[in-house]
């Protein structure tokens, strides 16, 4: 590097490092140094099936307890952790993607949505952003244009109850934020399972969204809403429903017709644009 400096990204923990400094007309002699120990509360990892896995990182999170906190780390292929954030304090950390200059995640929990905030650390971990975004949950994704897009909640009263609806808002830079779509708008709210669970102090847990995705190629989000037990294609400047996938027409008013399946999905996490349609995992929970 210009300064003299340079950082080594994907080193493992208790591991002698060797290196060497090399110019166009000159070579340093060898150097090694010995990396830290993993702190206490990390997980371990062991690799059962043997051969290339198809990733060289893969990035994941868990609760180590609910007074310590979380962990979001990245691990190589052979199952090293090469990258970690202990984050203190109550909160979980539902999902975690690769940025370009870093890492992008969100730090929430059912029972805190008011304290949720969303946090972007450097590849080293030596710089972080952290945005403040009461009721974010489940997902937040990288958008052109715009510092991330998240799945946001949103309490409103609805015959004399007090509803948790979930929609997408942008924030930018600046720390301006932009509402692109809420289900209150757009969506019938009726009574699910979601009534019965304990999952939000704010209200009935209607939509419970939990997964987000953006095509730049043509403008539009996909937004699973697992309670609904369907997906939506969303168009990031208008706003406006494109389609809805499974829920029931009597719910929604704007489904599709699923061909040759027996059954119908749902609920459902994770949804994904691929080339030629759209990629979720299911559930299952009503396959028996």
């Amino acid at each position: 590097a210009n300064d003299g400096h340079a950082t080594l990204y994907g080193l493992t923990a208790s591991t002698d490092v060797e290196y060497r400094v090399v110019t166009d007309d000159w070579t340093s002699e060898a150097f090694s140094v010995a990396t830290g120990e993993l702190p206490a509360g990390l997980p371990r990892f062991t690799v059962v099936d043997e051969g290339d896995p198809g990733f060289n990182f893969i990035a994941g999170s868990y609760l180590i307890t609910a007074d310590e906190g979380s962990a979001v780390w990245v691990v190589n292929r052979d199952g090293e952790i090469v990258w970690y954030d202990i984050l203190q304090g109550i909160g979980t950390v539902p999902v975690i993607h690769k940025v370009d200059d870093g890492f992008l995640y969100l730090v929430t929990s059912h029972s805190y949505l008011g304290e949720a905030h969303v946090r972007w650390a450097s590849n080293d971990n030596r710089k972080q952003d952290v945005y403040a975004l009461p009721m974010a949950h489940h997902d937040v994704i990288e958008v052109p244009g715009a510092r991330f897009a998240a799945v946001v909640g949103e309490a409103r009263v609805v015959d004399g109850e007090n509803v948790v609806g979930d929609g997408i808002v942008e924030m930018f830079d600046d720390g301006s934020t932009r509402t692109v779509w809420t289900a209150f708008d757009h969506l019938e709210v009726q009574e699910n399972d979601g009534w019965g669970t304990l999952a939000y102090p704010e209200g009935a847990d209607w939509v419970h969204a939990n997964g987000l995705d953006y095509d730049d190629a043509t403008g539009n989000y996909l937004f699973s809403m697992y309670r609904c037990e369907c997906i939506a294609s969303i168009n990031r400047e208008s706003g406006a429903t494109n389609w809805v996938l499974g829920g029931g027409e009597e719910l929604l008013g704007t489904g599709l017709t699923l061909l040759d399946f027996d059954e119908p999905f749902g609920p459902q996490h994770a949804p994904r644009w691929v080339d030629g349609g759209v990629l979720m995992f299911d559930n299952g929970y009503d396959a028996g």
